[in-house]
């Protein structure tokens, strides 16, 4: 480990063997090692607040995951025929898992440093810029001004950003239409004693919209990604894959000898509805509703309420669908706030993670498997696809998936395809609503896979960062080769 470290004592011989324990590749349930992956951690020295300028390798790519807490940052330098090139893949952070000791602004000053000029500092330049897709912990740094002095090549984003294309339009609609309507409810249910919760209930409901701002429209960010930067609308912007599947498999001029396999999102039908959040429209309005009447939302006597669920409702209303009706609206009244607001928040976080691209970056023997918040839609897809599957077998780097959530690396990906030898980082960050993330048996797995994992916030006192990983407060980073055991590779790019 390149660091001035804090370590923690190492735990007894007996703690680790539980460790050793390796999963079955037909196990229905990846096997959990008795440990929590947020605690017991080796903390990087914070008085080391010199955030080193990445430095180019021609030899290998380097890759630097910045510790800019509930997100994803992360600067690729690829060696080319015509030089190092600048790869940067999203810029951000979630509202509730900052750092405090790496902020989103510090991040932004590092990475403007890092993509400047080693003769003209005010000279930055990022060749190739990706945003994996719309969530606040992916692009909200892109809502800085310092970018507009920022030159880029390229920006490549979803074909769900596409605004030329009307199924991408319907989908973008209906993503941010429900998270508007989803985060107004949450913010009246807050604000209004009419809906009479408790204070635990009212925690809870402000965890969910915490959750839900995530799935906003981050609209300054984005119209940073489709129209800002030095260039402007001149910049190409592509959205992939098309329509054709003709940009599946990208050569760019931009970046000389790489091959860039665009593996998701894909178009699929059965993919494409779980783009489209659930709607429950029936519970918005009856919070809107509600939210209006100033009254307590159940001011009956308890006695009465019991009467009324046991009473035969036709009395009031003698039509039976009427009166059920009736009955179906005193129940939802009655159980408000029960968690459907929970449900509809992670059916949309799911629908924007279906967005997100999946790329693997090809260079040599490097192959470096970037797949965003991929979720299961996308994974499922490029599983049952030989050519996609066969590329993964490659896989020498993974970015651990939606920060190392459950439902973002499958099990046949990590027991029967992922190889021994790789290298693999998630960029998460304690945040107590998501004690799970990362999801400890998914890093254990990977771990005992022989891979070399790190995680951005710290590393963990029985799994110090191996040695060929610096850390610094601000940035983890490594090196992939670019040529198997350091020889020349004569792979070709265009497999």
């Amino acid at each position: 480990m390149k660091t001035a470290e804090k370590k923690l004592p190492r735990k007894t011989a007996v703690h680790r063997k539980a460790h050793t324990n390796k999963p079955s590749a037909a196990s229905d349930a990846v096997v959990a090692p008795p440990q929590d992956e947020t605690s017991e951690i080796v903390q990087p020295d914070l008085a080391l607040t010199e955030s080193v300028k990445i430095k180019p390798d021609e030899n290998n790519v380097v890759i630097r995951m910045y510790n800019i807490g509930f997100g994803d940052c992360f600067l690729l330098l690829i060696p080319t025929s015509g030089g190092s090139k600048k790869v940067l893949i999203d810029c951000g952070v979630h509202s509730s898992g900052r750092n405090p000791h790496s902020s989103l602004k510090q991040v932004i000053e590092n990475l403007m440093r890092d993509i400047s000029d080693d003769e003209d500092e005010n000279k930055k330049r990022i060749d190739l810029l990706i945003a994996t897709h719309r969530h606040q912990d992916h692009v909200s740094g892109f809502a800085d001004k310092a970018w507009k002095d920022v030159e880029v090549g390229e920006v490549w984003m979803p074909w769900t950003e596409n605004f030329d294309d009307p199924e991408a339009v319907k989908i973008l609609k209906k993503q941010s239409t429900a998270g508007k309507k989803l985060h107004d409810a949450l913010t009246l249910m807050l604000s209004k004693p009419s809906f009479g919760f408790t204070p635990e209930k009212l925690a809870q409901i402000q965890t969910v919209k915490d959750f839900t701002e995530n799935s906003l429209s981050n609209a300054k960010a984005m119209d940073t990604l489709h129209h800002g930067f030095r260039g402007g609308d001149d910049i190409q912007r592509r959205y992939l894959p098309d329509k054709d599947g003709k940009f599946k498999k990208i050569k760019s001029d931009l970046l000389p000898g790489v091959t860039v396999h665009i593996l998701g999102p894909s178009r699929d039908e059965e993919v494409i509805r779980d783009m489209e959040p659930g709607a429950n429209e029936q519970w918005l309005r009856l919070i809107g509703e509600m939210g209006n009447d100033l009254k307590v939302l159940n001011p009956f006597h308890a006695d009465w309420s019991e009467a009324i669920e046991k009473a035969d409702l036709s009395i009031f209303a003698p039509n039976p669908n009427a009166a059920k009706s009736l009955k179906a609206d005193f129940e939802k009244i009655n159980n408000l706030g029960d968690g459907a607001e929970l449900n509809l928040a992670t059916q949309l976080e799911k629908a924007v993670n279906g967005t997100s691209l999946m790329l693997m970056f090809q260079i040599e023997h490097a192959h470096l498997l970037f797949p965003g918040d991929a979720q299961n839609g996308t994974w499922k897809s490029v599983l049952q696809d030989e050519e996609s599957r066969s590329l993964l077998f490659k896989t020498n780097f993974y970015k651990i998936g939606h920060h190392g959530s459950h439902n973002a690396t499958p099990k046949e990906f990590v027991f029967d395809i992922l190889q021994p030898k790789f290298k693999a980082m998630a960029s998460v960050y304690p945040v107590a609503a998501w004690q799970f993330i990362p999801k400890a048996e998914l890093m254990a797995a990977l771990r005992e896979r022989d891979g070399e994992v790190v995680r951005s916030d710290a590393a963990l006192a029985d799994f110090p960062d191996p040695e060929d990983f610096t850390r610094t407060a601000f940035f983890v980073e490594t090196k992939v080769p670019i040529h198997p055991s350091g020889a020349a590779d004569d792979t070709d790019t265009d497999e």
